[in-house]
């Protein structure tokens, strides 16, 4: 039950300024960037026009995924991104 209110305050979704920001606040910015270059061009366009990055956006989270963070930590994420 603790775990539905987590997620209920957790933001669907964040701008591309948010997420940027945050992930430049963590160090990750260059990383992340360093990975969506090595995608295909569909993903990199995606990556630079986004209008909204949705926490269920399956490229967010195989990024994720390749930066190791648990399900928990992507939602804290969010939050703190949501308040930039």
């Amino acid at each position: 039950m603790a775990s539905s209110r987590k997620s209920a305050s957790t933001p669907r979704s964040i701008t591309p300024r948010q997420c940027r920001l945050i992930l430049s606040q963590q160090g990750l910015l260059e990383q992340v960037e360093q990975m969506i270059q090595a995608q295909d061009k569909e993903t990199q366009i995606t990556w630079e026009y986004a209008l909204e990055f949705r926490r269920e956006d399956p490229l967010l989270n195989q990024l994720a995924v390749n930066l190791n963070l648990t399900s928990e930590q992507i939602d804290q994420f969010f939050i703190a991104a949501s308040k930039l």
